[in-house]
């Protein structure tokens, strides 16, 4: 969901399906770290998926990685 700066209205931009962490930003796209394939939770020990929502478009992309990071960064 977005805010529309001029309204102050919301709006969805894009539906993820399953569990996600919020990350953090990149410009105009939200960062979201979630388990493979949308399920219920991390396969492996620390795989998943990394998310990038351009809120913009609403375009998705999604990045398979084998170690999500974890811990104070």
């Amino acid at each position: 969901v977005r805010l529309d700066p001029a309204t102050g209205q919301a709006r969805t931009v894009a539906t993820v399906e399953g569990p996600t962490a919020y990350l953090g930003t990149d410009g105009a796209a939200v960062l979201l770290a979630g388990p493979d394939d949308g399920g219920a939770r991390v396969a492996g020990p620390r795989s998943g998926t990394f998310l990038r929502v351009d809120t913009r478009t609403g375009a998705v992309s999604r990045h398979r990685v084998a170690d999500l990071p974890s811990g104070v960064v």
